[in-house]
């Protein structure tokens, strides 16, 4: 059956290819793939009608298939985006942003099979990119189902600090969808842990990564409360603040946690700036992006970044 239906995909795109305006094909057969696929495929899987399993599980292969096979093609960066190998391969990216919402072993065999096809990569290039911007896909569209992370796939996260900087950094920023969602949420408490682990790694890309993931977490922290102006210096050294006791009233212990969290931030941040060239040029390149997002940091910021600037005048 999963034969029959990539042939008839084949046809339908070539036949599109060949002819930009053959549309009357489509037209004609009234078949459209997509909601034949959603209305009709979902439906047998999830009344477990003629073996739903079996279907899912062929689906997912059939997906990966394709994407497989748009990493192994000598398509042209120039090449038009309604070829049969481009069509083929965001109609799979859509499929399994989709399949991925209905079972959660579902959802850890395809966070699986992209880690092990990035993790194949050599070269952070089209071969590869598609299964990142696949693994971004499946977050966003799914993002309230990762907040807790699933136990069997957190060897995959530590995963992250075997890859290169630059393809590491990619990865990273495709969980910045369960990052978004407000709260502390235990992803995010998972995805900090990780960071720590790189920061503490003996290779440089590691701890670039680490940065970059410092950055991503400071810039979509929840600042409920703004601190005063006279206590943000007292943040950059990363001691809590005085509050009056009126304040204090005010403030819940969810507020404390996320603003003690900012605190570790900040501090993490100000210890990079003590490494490499390299790691300092990622924290200052990443600080302007976090102002815009969060303008009440600038003052602690600032301070940082004035108590570096002293540092090395000092040193000279």
């Amino acid at each position: 059956f999963i034969k029959q239906l990539k042939t008839s995909f084949d046809l339908v795109c070539q036949t599109f290819e060949k002819n930009n305006e053959a549309f009357w094909l489509i037209l004609f057969t009234k078949i459209n793939y997509n909601d034949f696929y959603r209305d009709y495929l979902l439906q047998l899987a999830k009344k477990d009608l003629f073996g739903g399993d079996l279907i899912l599980s062929g689906l997912i292969d059939f997906c990966f298939q394709l994407l497989d096979e748009y990493s192994q093609s000598s398509m042209l960066t120039n090449e038009s985006s309604f070829s049969v190998i481009e069509l083929l391969k965001t109609l799979a990216s859509k499929w399994l942003s989709d399949i991925v919402r209905l079972h959660k072993s579902i959802q850890e065999d395809i966070i699986h099979r992209l880690f092990d096809r990035i993790l194949e990569a050599k070269t952070n290039d089209r071969t590869v990119k598609h299964f990142v911007e696949q693994l971004y896909d499946v977050m966003k569209t799914n993002s309230h189902r990762f907040v807790k992370w699933p136990e069997q796939l957190k060897d995959r996260l530590d995963q992250i600090l075997l890859m290169r900087y630059d393809l590491a950094h990619d990865v990273i920023d495709a969980f910045k969808p369960i990052i978004k969602l407000s709260g502390n949420t235990p992803f995010r408490e998972t995805y900090f842990q990780l960071l720590r682990k790189a920061m503490y790694r003996p290779r440089l890309d590691c701890r670039r990564m680490a940065v970059d993931g410092y950055l991503i977490l400071l810039k979509h922290a929840k600042w409920l409360i703004r601190p005063p102006a006279t206590q943000a210096s007292q943040m950059t050294i990363f001691s809590l603040v005085e509050r009056g006791a009126t304040q204090m009233n005010t403030i819940n212990s969810t507020q404390r946690s996320t603003e003690g969290q900012c605190i570790e931030l900040l501090m993490q941040l100000r210890r990079s700036l003590t490494q490499q060239y390299d790691v300092r040029l990622t924290v200052y390149e990443g600080l302007l992006p976090v102002l815009r997002k969060s303008p009440i940091l600038m003052a602690p910021i600032l301070d940082m970044l004035i108590s570096q600037v002293k540092k090395q005048m000092l040193n000279s």
